[in-house]
């Protein structure tokens, strides 16, 4: 069988594969230079060691290294080799790769999907699973949101998969608050219990990008927002640097504000921003660079500063300025009142009549308190989910 090492962000990334299909998956070892891997892949290519991947291999290295960048890519139209793998895991290994990317179920839910109710029985047949990464059984967590990680680095490893993608391991603070909700708000108490949170605990430690992305991507479709701000990464000099990555949860150079400002508004217009997204922009980068905006000042200030001093630049407003504290800076207790999904999700959970108002949700989220942004988290989550 043909192995290969791939390079990526994590450590070098072991692949294996037939004529059928990608037959095993091994994750970068912790602090490997490489000599680890080609240990661990030297027991699967006695028959054929292949220095790089080619074929089937290479389509299978290109999309799994573009996953550990921080890219959305889809498997579908790759083949696994599933040669030995029993029916019920099988079956396991379907209803995982279904798991939305950086969320989580637990291994009740999806041994209810399987059906089975036998949640101990979904733990073995993951801890064996052969295509790690393909079949995300770093998506998966015990009822506490936590869980263990049979591949190396263990849980550290499970916790940078889903932080790549988005997500986290539900820690603590998660835990702390679903404790509260749940016994403070009994409508709310089955999703909350259904499903761990995977909103953010802390800041991003990158502000400034994750607030031009807000700004490039306002009242765009997701893939047509991805590919303008590709294009502006280009634009500045940041995509195609080897000393910057791009994709999800990347970091930008610090002089990057500094870069906004010296482009003219005609080289933004170029990679597809509105006059109005442009001037946001610059408006943005200019304050930045003045020091009149201190993204460092803000990651340390209360929320309601943090709003006021967002809401001064040019193009954002309040529901933009809590969606970056809720999602970027980590904050437990934002409720974005005027949010039609919130709104929505609160008529759903408490069965209301009538859509309810900022007043309403206000009053009704009261009992929150400390944690109302992962109260909101879960009526966001109950306009497209249905506790196990």
């Amino acid at each position: 069988m043909p192995a290969a090492s791939v390079s990526t962000p994590l450590g070098p990334l072991g692949i294996v594969w037939t004529e059928h299909g990608l037959s095993r998956v091994l994750l970068p070892f912790p602090d490997d230079d490489g000599e680890a891997m080609a240990r661990a892949l030297s027991k699967h290519d006695k028959h054929d060691r292949t220095a790089s991947p080619r074929g089937l291999g290479a389509a299978w290295a290109d999309r799994l290294s573009a996953h550990l960048r921080g890219e959305e890519v889809a498997y579908d139209d790759l083949s696994i080799d599933e040669a030995g793998l029993s029916p019920f895991a099988q079956r396991v290994y379907a209803a995982a790769r279904r798991i939305p990317r950086g969320t989580t179920v637990t291994y009740a839910a999806l041994a209810a999907e399987v059906g089975t109710g036998a949640a101990r029985a979904v733990g073995v047949a993951l801890g064996k699973n052969p295509t790690p990464i393909v079949v995300p059984c770093h998506r998966i967590v015990s009822a506490d949101g936590a869980g263990g990680f049979s591949a190396p680095g263990g849980t550290s490893t499970k916790a940078q998969l889903l932080a790549i993608e988005g997500g986290t391991i539900d820690d603590e603070t998660h835990r702390a608050a679903r404790r509260h909700l749940a016994r403070v708000d009994p409508a709310l108490a089955p999703l909350v219990r259904s499903i761990p949170c995977t909103l953010p605990v802390r800041s991003n430690g990158n502000l400034f990008r994750t607030i031009v992305r807000a700004i490039t991507g306002q009242q765009l479709s997701t893939k047509a927002a991805a590919t303008i701000f590709g294009r502006l990464e280009a634009a500045l000099g940041i995509a195609g640097d080897g000393r910057f990555q791009t994709g999800a949860g990347a970091r930008w150079p610090d002089d990057a504000a500094g870069r906004i400002v010296a482009v003219d508004e005609a080289t933004l217009r170029g990679v597809g921003l509105s006059a109005a997204k442009a001037a946001s922009l610059r408006d943005l980068a200019a304050r930045v660079t003045k020091g009149s905006l201190d993204l460092a000042q803000i990651v340390r200030s209360p929320d309601e500063r943090v709003i006021d001093a967002l809401t001064e630049v040019r193009g954002i407003g309040r529901w933009t300025a809590e969606m970056l504290l809720i999602f970027d800076l980590g904050r437990p207790d934002v409720l974005p009142v005027d949010d039609l999904g919130i709104r929505k999700g609160l008529q759903k959970v408490h069965a209301l009549r009538a859509l309810p108002d900022a007043a309403v949700v206000t009053k009704r989220a009261e009992s929150w308190r400390p944690f109302r942004s992962i109260g909101s988290w879960y009526l966001w989550r109950a306009l497209d989910s249905t506790p196990a």
